[in-house]
């Protein structure tokens, strides 16, 4: 009997680094998996500039870099941002935000950085980019807030069809007066269903 609440605990204790070891086993396969595209991408496209060279004239080749300069530059950004989210979720997996205390958290401020983020995206796809917000302040953690927000815009600028409109919108509710929203708003395919 007198044993008993050490042996709860320590079980308690082992099911939790059991579980954490689980979680970080997922994150290095996903993270793994994730990675494997764009980086098999990115060196495909290095070795086929490395082979066009050798035979091209000076004139050809200037051409030939510039474009293949842009797409190496967008495909380390997309490898870039997918190790980003990638470490966001391990961060969310590892972390307990129960434990951590709340931020006041702007989030006009907050649009505004994610929607500077995405601009260049956004104007090599000739989106038209907006900002409709009203003072709002959220408790909460605010990395988890950012990756969420710079999730749904990522989305929009990628699905949104060439000369398509996004906008980003914050605001407070006008009841419960301690409510605010955040709203991201394209013209894109949506979500089916199913």
């Amino acid at each position: 009997a007198e044993v008993r609440p050490l042996v709860s605990s320590l079980n308690r204790l082992f099911s939790l680094v059991n579980d954490q070891t689980q979680a970080q086993r997922r994150f290095v396969a996903d993270a793994a998996h994730q990675l494997r595209t764009p980086l098999a991408g990115l060196q495909a496209q290095v070795e086929a500039w490395a082979q066009a060279t050798r035979s091209m004239t000076p004139g050809e080749l200037l051409s030939l870099r510039a474009e293949q300069v842009l797409r190496l530059r967008d495909a380390t950004r997309r490898t870039s941002q997918l190790a980003n989210q990638l470490l966001a979720l391990s961060r969310a997996d590892s972390v307990n935000t129960d434990g951590q205390p709340l931020q006041a958290i702007d989030l006009v401020e907050l649009c505004e950085t994610v929607l500077a983020a995405q601009l260049d995206a956004a104007s090599t796809r000739h989106l038209d980019l907006g900002l409709d917000t009203a003072p709002a302040l959220a408790l909460g953690h605010a990395w988890l807030l950012r990756e969420l927000l710079m999730n749904l815009v990522d989305n929009a600028v990628k699905y949104t069809p060439a000369g398509g409109h996004i906008t980003v919108r914050c605001g407070r509710c006008a009841a419960p007066a301690a409510s605010v929203w955040l709203e991201v708003e394209d013209d894109g395919p949506g979500i089916p269903p199913d």
